[in-house]
């Protein structure tokens, strides 16, 4: 243990460490690669609350570049011996266009008089704040359907937090009333594959370079000096940096008007279809209904305002359409 005496949630210092994980790596290239952030484990030493049967809540704010991602990350019950949160290895916010700046993370804990309704509620808005926060990032930022998922976001976490401090709810403010909240910085912290951040109030100066994570059966076990850490309270969070963007909405047509621009291609040298009319298919007419040329220059448009990717990313897809359409237009001549 890092102390004799382990501080007991809602006391200590606050305090931020981040370790890195794996092989170093230079600095991150701001509108080059991605971020994605885990939820890999929280815990809270109970001992010393006042309730008798208790369990613990938390929420969760990441602020990426201009987004704002809110999580309610469930509850637990302290009884048994439980000692950690139940969830390992829970992608929050998926692969997204670093563009530079601080990734704030705002984390809350309160530890609450067990309450078996209270918790059902909590786990089941658990799973829908993280779903609607991927489907956020899968929509991009700005889009009609992205504002709705983290408007709806937004007045659930504040319900919860709401819920949490009412009259008549007995709590523990184990991370105070504003939460724990600190700053990481990519450029400089982010020099692995891999970078856990803890969030941690308990006992003062521990130091950086004895927190290390094991790894063992895909679960990520946070340790310092190589002891199980039992302190105070805290949540451990995983960085990934990624050089490629998830399966976007978008590339099952990419899929298919590429085969299209090769169809109509076979199928004028096999006599199937006319170089005239194989010209008129590829070239845009503005009308109703449109041409294959009208699809590319649509689903063009498309990826050049998806701002889920990075713009290699945007001009890497868009060169490979332009490429193959190009060409055709060539071989019909």
């Amino acid at each position: 243990m890092p102390t004799d005496k382990p501080c007991h949630a809602g006391s200590g210092d606050y305090d931020f460490h981040v370790i890195p994980f794996g092989a170093p790596l230079g600095p991150i290239q701001p509108g080059q690669e991605y971020l994605a952030i885990d939820g890999v484990r929280w815990f809270v030493n109970m001992r010393a609350t006042p309730f008798k049967s208790k369990m613990a809540a938390a929420t969760l704010d990441v602020k990426l570049d201009q987004e704002l991602f809110e999580f309610v990350l469930g509850t637990f019950e302290t009884e048994h011996g439980a000692k950690t949160a139940p969830f390992a290895n829970v992608e929050l916010v998926r692969p997204t266009p670093y563009q530079g700046g601080t990734l704030t993370l705002t984390s809350m804990i309160t530890a609450i008089k067990q309450n078996t309704q209270l918790a059902k509620l909590l786990q089941g808005i658990s799973s829908a704040t993280v779903t609607a926060a991927a489907g956020a990032v899968s929509f991009g930022s700005g889009s009609v359907a992205a504002t709705i998922a983290t408007s709806a976001i937004k007045t659930t976490v504040e319900g919860v937090n709401g819920l949490l401090q009412a009259e008549g709810t007995k709590q523990v403010e184990i991370f105070g009333k504003s939460g724990c909240t600190f700053g990481v910085h990519p450029e400089k912290d982010c020099r692995t594959k891999e970078t856990y951040v803890l969030l941690r109030r308990g006992s003062r100066d521990l130091l950086d370079d004895k927190f290390s994570v094991v790894v063992s059966g895909g679960l990520a076990e946070l340790r310092y000096a190589g002891q199980e850490l039992l302190d105070g309270a805290w949540m451990l969070l995983r960085i990934r940096r990624e050089d490629h963007f998830d399966e976007r909405p978008w590339q099952d047509e990419v899929n298919k008007l590429l085969a299209e621009i090769k169809n109509i291609v076979s199928s004028v040298e096999m006599g199937g279809t006319t170089k005239a009319d194989a010209q008129k298919a590829l070239v845009p007419s503005g009308g109703e209904p449109g041409t294959l040329g009208d699809r590319i220059l649509a689903l063009l448009h498309v990826i050049s305002t998806d701002q889920t990717i990075t713009e290699p990313d945007r001009e890497k897809e868009r060169d490979e359409i332009k490429k193959a359409w190009e060409g055709a237009r060539e071989a019909v001549k």
